[in-house]
């Protein structure tokens, strides 16, 4: 028994290094005494200099054991241990690779081998494993995460989500960190996941993966970099999330392919302080209301930047389903499509859309892109917009356009430089209300064809009041010569009811009926349009007040 004793005494001993071992020279006598038959813990030894002995569970509570990795971990004799004795593992496949962590023996658990937070010693086929100890966040290395940006980590990570499936907790990208992964959350509980800086990095496992799908519970996405490389092209989406309360915060996005789906029954979800930079198609994708049931919100998104270039085939904020969506401090530049609000009839109507200082810009790309903002309530209900301070600029297409819409306010807007009509109101359209802002220099691809404002047939119930349709000029927009048909078109005798109060429409390319000098509103609706050459002044009772003619900035 005493050389048992000296032995035990002279266990490795680690702080986070490699193990030390004791001097066997400095190891105190040791008296036996009851209990040195089988259990050790009750062994006495008195130190050089000591004015009382100790017993060896006294002193071992002291003491912190070491090993390198998990693996030294699984072999550590654990025969001469007492019960709570604990360990500190320096790395889990290699020292240092941050999968560092302390362990306390369970003599008596016989608990699942998880290859985390349980571990059993080799050969153990009794009771007694070591038990992590842990205070609800855990390092992605801690379950064996290889993040060297090629080894695919998806296992071990996988086994951190669903260790925290119960009680939920954050899961820890360290900094510096490059991890491919692939992660599935079902758990009601909330999950974290949290980087360590803009130089935490995760990556989809494999070129069609998903980083995170999530069905249920709390998820939050925060403080990581995002990256895809080259041809990667997910089946779905990098973030597909649904069934619960769902966010993304600081977060960078590196390409990608389809990033981010709030889906059915996701409610209070959203994104803020976003960055994406060369996606290749989608952005960010709202459907969160069922065909029939319940109708889902709410979802807001503020401070999102995401810059598309030519080759992007994609939108940069795609709502289908929902009801009460809020964006605000954005800007979704490049994308085929800025923001397209568009229903589905296999889905929920979609209501109550609000964009507070909110740009969709051709910038990466104009002449290949299409439409800056796009609302089509064809398929299901789409109604309640509110616009403050928007901005639609450089597309190959139109700025914004609106078909079978209600319910439309709009202020302080700004629609320039676009390929092709800058508003066009298309059918369906009602109780649509512009107040304020400018309408200029768009037809830019082809000049003098389109027009700044458009009304087509099937629109009705349109106000405009204090909006300057016209050319972009030096020191306002940019240096764009007159272009633009009519700053205002009414084009068709089934819109009767409309008001356009205090706009100005002066330079553009043409007159009521095509007629020199040009007037810029063209009234081909239920009033009488003026002569050719004539000033259109109250043409109709709904019109009044309105600047036409030349333009002298």
């Amino acid at each position: 028994m005493r050389s048992l004793a000296r032995l035990f005494l002279a266990a490795p001993l680690i702080a986070s290094g490699p193990a030390l071992a004791l001097d066997p020279s400095k190891v105190p006598s040791v008296t036996l005494g009851a209990g040195s038959n089988g259990d050790g813990s009750s062994l006495s030894a008195k130190a050089n200099g000591a004015t009382s002995s100790q017993t060896f569970g006294a002193w071992l509570s002291s003491v912190i054991l070491g090993v390198p990795t998990v693996g030294g971990l699984r072999t550590y004799p654990t025969a001469i241990l007492f019960n709570g004795a604990v360990i500190h593992v320096g790395g889990y496949n290699t020292f240092g690779d941050g999968g560092n962590g302390t362990y306390r023996w369970a003599s008596t658990s016989t608990a699942a081998d998880d290859g985390m937070l349980v571990i059993a010693p080799t050969g153990n086929a009794g009771a007694g494993r070591w038990l992590r100890q842990w205070d609800g966040a855990l390092s992605i290395q801690a379950a064996g995460a290889v993040c060297d940006g090629s080894t695919d980590a998806s296992f071990a990570a996988q086994r951190v989500v669903t260790a925290l499936g119960p009680t939920g907790g954050r899961l820890i990208v360290p900094a510096g960190a490059s991890c491919r992964v692939g992660l599935t959350w079902t758990s009601g509980r909330r999950l974290v996941i949290e980087g360590q800086g803009q130089s935490s990095t995760l990556m989809p496992a494999s070129p069609t993966g998903t980083i995170l799908a999530a069905t249920n519970g709390t998820t939050q996405f925060r403080d990581l970099i995002v990256y895809s490389p080259n041809g990667y092209s997910t089946a779905g989406w990098l973030f597909d999330l649904s069934g619960g309360t769902h966010s993304l915060t600081n977060v960078y996005f590196a390409g990608g392919y389809d990033l981010v789906r709030f889906g059915n029954a996701c409610r209070n979800c959203g994104a803020s302080d976003i960055v994406v930079d060369g996606p290749k198609r989608n952005g960010f994708w709202v459907d969160v209301s069922p065909p029939t049931g319940q109708q889902y919100g709410i979802v807001t998104f503020a401070r999102m930047k995401l810059q598309a270039d030519s080759s992007n085939v994609g939108d940069g904020l795609t709502l289908v389903s929902g009801d009460t969506v809020w964006v605000s401090d954005s800007n979704f530049a490049g994308f085929n499509r800025g923001v397209v609000a568009k229903t589905s009839a296999t889905r929920g109507y979609l209501a109550n859309l609000f964009f507070n200082a909110v740009s969709a810009d051709g910038a990466g790309g104009p002449d290949n892109s299409s439409d800056g903002w796009v609302f089509d309530g064809t398929a299901k209900t789409l109604t309640r917009i509110n616009f403050i301070n928007p901005w639609a600029a450089f597309m190959g297409g139109r700025g914004m356009y609106f078909k079978n819409v209600s319910d439309i306010d709009m202020t302080a807007a700004r629609v320039i430089v676009n390929g092709r009509n800058g508003i066009e109101l298309d059918t369906g359209v009602r109780a649509f209300k512009m107040i304020g802002g400018t309408v200029a220099g768009n037809s830019r691809i082809f000049p003098n064809k389109f027009n700044g404002i458009q009304a087509l047939a099937g629109a009705n119930n349109l106000t405009f009041a204090y909006v300057r349709s016209g050319p972009a000029h030096t020191g306002v927009d940019e240096s764009q010569s007159d272009s633009q048909v009519c700053g205002l078109s009414i084009s068709s005798t089934s819109i009767t009811d409309y008001r356009v109060e205090s706009g100005d429409f002066r330079g553009n390319l043409a007159g009521p009926g095509g007629g020199a000098p040009p007037y810029g509103l063209c009234d081909g609706g239920g009033g009488t349009a003026a002569p050719a050459g004539a000033a259109l002044t109250n043409a109709t009772k709904f019109v009044f007040g309105n600047r036409n003619g030349a333009y002298t900035p």
